[in-house]
């Protein structure tokens, strides 16, 4: 009647035991471990210890990975392994949604480097051992996992990119495991150091040709380093390769934010915005890959393909809140099509030109530097724009702001009073985000009297109280005017 499940971890988790491995476990429950809970423990090991199996076991709550075991990387390598073999499924599925966030993955794959550059400096950084140790030695069994999981943590197809066919990475795998296997035959144990000793029985139990025990068991360990050499070129080229996570089939590498899959990535639309907020965090571009990808299927979709979910929502005015780095990543959405998109509004004024005294750009780049001027404003060191950027910092949501300006100029596509048809197109785009009605009003007031401030400010006498007083009937309240300010 309790929530209980057993997984597979490790060596047992991806079904790679060989004769005499551990075999690791964890017992999982979904609520708090009290008595009921240690007798189910007791009746459940003791029979396996009565076997004489010998179990690595680990026993936790659901609610302890709500925190990292930061202090215990060994398990949390073991983790990604994990396998139900036993119990609720419900509840391995919810550990998982626990256990994956990209920030973990990043953690992980950190510890794991570190872990490789120990055990590597403990063999001296060389797989050309004369006795090698066929589990943990460069270039043994532990690289070929260590391999896998990066990219199982960062790039799925990293791996097939790398330097050696995966078929012959899969080669090696099969190989290691066979001689791992022969030793734990011979000894009767968890043994794994092929010694000149073992080397001979093994070349024998495998097959090796040869008239003489030297002959055979040279043929052994000629394939041994050569499998051994796949297994570290593999592991290099992953450590090379991959990419840091950064968030759900996202990965940020030396050519900026990509995508991990890029046919997954084709296939979702809500998840494009997360790599422009991610590059925005990791303070880089995205990665002409992904671009690219964006590009090409861009067009497949609708604009309410990219925030089908409340959450998606939260995450596009998230990403127009003014920082460093948002003009650029404006601008590569609006380069990929991808901003035209989401915005259809936006896509109406893309290289509109219009000729008069106030522009010196595209409709379009105008809009984008304004977004750029705030941004620089949020970081500004002149101390005569000190103001304005307290201003700024004094507001609760800036990202309406943001959202203010992008839109603000959209209704010059045509030729008439511009602000007036950018407030009839843009309450079909505050629509489709759902703001609520505060959020909505502010806008789209925002929008429709942006030119109005300036026309006070230059048109009208500002000494005089009656023009100053109907101003502030006007603004209504200190957040819009604020918003205003910078607007103008």
């Amino acid at each position: 009647n309790h929530e209980i499940v057993v997984l597979a971890l490790g060596g047992y988790g991806r079904r790679h035991l060989c004769l005499h491995s551990d075999i690791d476990l964890l017992v999982l429950f979904g609520g708090r471990i009290d008595t009921p809970q240690e007798e189910f423990l007791r009746a459940f090991q003791n029979p396996l210890w009565d076997l004489g199996v010998v179990i690595g076991h680990q026993v936790r709550e659901l609610d302890e990975f709500s925190v990292l075991e930061a202090d215990n990387p060994e398990f949390l390598l073991a983790l990604l392994d994990a396998r139900p073999i036993a119990g609720m499924r419900v509840l391995f599925d919810r550990f998982r949604a626990l256990f994956h966030p990209a920030e973990t993955h990043a953690y992980i794959l950190k510890s794991l480097l570190e872990l490789i550059d120990a055990r590597h400096a403990g063999f001296n950084a060389t797989l050309y051992q004369l006795e090698p140790d066929v589990k943990d030695a460069p270039g043994a069994l532990r690289d070929l996992t260590a391999a896998r999981t990066i990219a199982m943590l960062t790039d799925p197809l990293l791996l097939r990119r790398g330097p050696a066919d995966p078929a012959r990475v899969d080669q090696a795998e099969d190989f290691l495991l066979r001689v791992r296997s022969t030793l734990h035959l011979n000894a009767g144990r968890n043994q794994n150091i092929l010694s000149h000793e073992m080397q001979e029985r093994t070349a024998d139990l495998l097959g090796y040709p040869g008239a003489e025990p030297r002959q055979r068991v040279e043929r052994l360990m000629s394939d041994y380093f050569r499998h051994a050499r796949t297994a570290h070129r593999s592991l290099a080229w992953a450590r090379k390769g991959a990419p840091v996570p950064v968030g759900p089939n996202l990965g940020v590498s030396r050519d900026g934010i990509r995508f991990l899959d890029p046919i997954q990535a084709a296939r979702n639309p809500a998840t494009w915005i997360g790599a422009f907020q991610a590059a925005i965090h990791s303070n880089t571009t995205v990665a002409e890959e992904a671009l690219s990808c964006i590009q090409q299927h861009v067009d497949r979709f609708r604009a309410d393909d990219f925030f089908p979910e409340a959450k998606d929502r939260v995450a596009l005015l998230s990403l127009l809140k003014p920082r460093p780095g948002l003009y650029d990543r404006l601008s590569e959405m609006h380069d990929c099509g991808l901003l035209g998109r989401v915005f259809p509004e936006f896509q109406a004024i893309s290289w509109r030109v219009v000729r008069d005294f106030y522009h010196k750009y595209t409709v379009d780049e105008h809009t984008l530097l304004t977004i750029r001027n705030l941004e620089r404003i949020s970081t500004t060191e002149m101390s005569y724009r000190f103001r304005f950027r307290n201003i700024l910092s004094e507001i609760d949501r800036p990202e309406l702001l943001v959202l203010a300006l992008l839109l603000h100029d959209v209704g010059k596509w045509r030729d008439d009073d511009h602000a007036l048809e950018s407030v009839r197109m843009a309450m079909e785009a505050v629509e489709r985000l759902q703001l609520e009605s505060d959020a909505r009003e502010t806008v789209l007031f925002l929008i429709k009297h942006h030119l109005r401030m300036s026309l006070v400010a230059f048109r009208r006498d500002t000494e005089d109280p009656e023009i100053v007083k109907d101003f502030s009937a006007f603004i209504g309240n200190e957040e819009r005017l604020k918003m205003l300010t910078l607007m103008t």
